[in-house]
């Protein structure tokens, strides 16, 4: 039997809450680091030999009985065949997360790749972790390529003003439904997964691994501040599911 194979981009948002759910139902897999732009032949192969068509994205999960071509699929999947507590993702209102945090996220992938277009060290190490130690010298362009066809691919102007309102919107929301409580819900779920990982869009957990360039672009030292608690939340829930290492 094949292994069931997870493609992502190991500091994306959207990544790491399927890692974080695949992990907390014990489902092992083999992992992919996919790469904008260089990657997307590959990854549409992949996906076809799994009998998905259309545009591809990250993550993407083949599994012995097909494949999950987003993050919440993922989420819903490692629920149904996974061992462990469940993160109800059957639930509707836990489910409305999903819908009700994209915006948010959205507009946090946006900043990002606006940010490093701006910065030649993170582009250079965002560049250089993609490609063979002899390419490196071409780490720079190749970045800011794969930056603006993300921009592309996802109908953004990368070059344009960012809506910060978006993003702080979803965490506002994010604060609300907590209200001081360990979880958005009564217990811990898909929920906490989804507000967690937006966290990852002004502040990335320490054990996500980013050159230091790229930290300090993606980093928001103002929105760290506003949203301390959130991060400090984040924090926690990392720590209790072991997500310490690895990612």
């Amino acid at each position: 039997m094949k292994p069931t194979t997870l493609y992502g981009i190991h500091y994306s948002p959207w990544t790491i809450r399927a890692r974080w759910a695949l992990k907390h139902h014990g489902i092992d897999i083999v992992y992919r680091e996919h790469t904008p732009l260089l990657g997307e032949a590959n990854l549409r192969w992949q996906a076809h030999k799994a009998g998905l068509r259309g545009r591809m994205s990250v993550p993407l999960l083949i599994h012995a009985d097909g494949a999950c071509s987003d993050s919440w699929s993922i989420m819903c999947y490692a629920d149904q065949v996974g061992t462990g507590k469940s993160l109800n993702t059957n639930n509707i209102h836990i489910a409305s997360w999903a819908n009700r945090l994209e915006p948010a996220f959205d507009a946090g992938r946006r900043r990002l790749t606006r940010a490093m277009l701006k910065d030649k060290d993170a582009l250079m190490e965002a560049g250089a972790s993609g490609m063979p130690r002899w390419l490196t010298g071409s780490a720079r362009p190749a970045a800011a390529m794969a930056a603006r066809f993300i921009a592309r691919k996802y109908g953004f102007n990368p070059d344009g003003t960012d809506n910060i309102s978006v993003l702080t919107g979803g965490l506002d929301l994010v604060r609300e439904a907590l209200a001081g409580k360990p979880t958005i819900h009564d217990t811990f779920g898909a929920a906490d997964i989804l507000g967690a990982s937006l966290v990852g869009s002004i502040a990335p957990h320490e054990s996500v691994s980013i050159g230091h360039a790229m930290r300090r672009t993606w980093v928001s030292p103002e929105l760290t501040d506003a949203y301390s608690d959130l991060v400090k939340w984040r924090d926690d829930l990392f720590g209790e599911a072991g997500l310490s290492a690895g990612w």
